[in-house]
């Protein structure tokens, strides 16, 4: 099955759960907590105030290959961080739009790297990321899938170390059809050679309903500045790999 057929097939599964997801909020509609109800801008969890800061601990696991890594193997790239597991409805759209397309916009430069962190470890198996990897055409090489083996030990780390707001487990059994077990962030953090964090980007959020309603252009504006620091960092890398004497 070619690439763009398999795509087809998971943008198909996508719409089918959406058609899904309306369904149930028509029953459940009222019956969810007024605190459940959330700005796009707002995450799932405690916010708090955004900073560089270095990555000072690092988080070991296994990709979709089965091999052992480390994420502080991307020092020296450019690296885009997201949270992800393979049941999450929004995380397969987000994935086969945006995730994607950042992705072939820059594969193809050695320096550039994503890694999506499971947050749900006890069913994001090698096996399923590695399916779930090839539906969207991703290599293991500058794309990594990781899973760190406990979903407790993983929700700590990104949330206390990388700084993503806090990850929710759903109860409800209607929104966990429609939505997925976990609700967390959709930012992109974006990392720099000396494994440093220096910025995050809400793209998933500016592009919603809402956010657009508010804003027709800040959808673009921020993807355009999330693409822009990329190049920057990335040429930064190239400049400083070239021999003394040729800068």
């Amino acid at each position: 099955m070619t690439r763009r057929n398999k795509l087809i097939l998971l943008y198909l599964s996508v719409a089918v759960l959406c058609s899904t997801f309306i369904a149930l909020m028509v029953v459940v509609g009222r019956n969810i907590d007024a605190t459940e109800k959330q700005d796009p801008f707002v995450n799932s969890g405690r916010e708090e105030i955004f900073e560089w800061f270095p990555i000072s601990t690092d988080l070991a696991g296994t990709n979709q290959d089965g091999e052992e890594i480390r994420l502080s193997s991307s020092r020296g790239k450019v690296t885009v961080i997201n949270e992800f597991f393979t049941l999450c409805p929004t995380c397969m759209f987000r994935s086969g739009i945006e995730l994607l397309e950042l992705y072939d916009t820059f594969k193809d430069d050695p320096n550039f790297l994503m890694v999506s962190i499971s947050i749900d470890p006890s069913n994001d198996s090698p096996g399923n990321m590695r399916h779930y990897a090839r539906n969207l055409g991703a290599g293991s090489r500058n794309w990594w899938f990781l899973n760190a083996g406990d979903a407790r030990f993983t929700h700590d780390y990104l949330e206390k170390e990388l700084k993503f707001f806090a990850i929710r487990e759903r109860t409800d059994p209607l929104e966990i059809e429609a939505l997925g077990r976990y609700s967390h962030d959709m930012g992109y953090l974006l990392v720099n050679p000396g494994f440093t964090v220096i910025g995050k980007w809400p793209l998933f959020e500016a592009g919603s309903e809402e956010a657009r309603s508010r804003d027709p252009h800040l959808y673009q504006h921020v993807k355009d500045e999330l693409y822009r620091r990329i190049r920057e960092e990335l040429a930064k890398v190239a400049a400083e790999s070239r021999p003394a004497s040729s800068r």
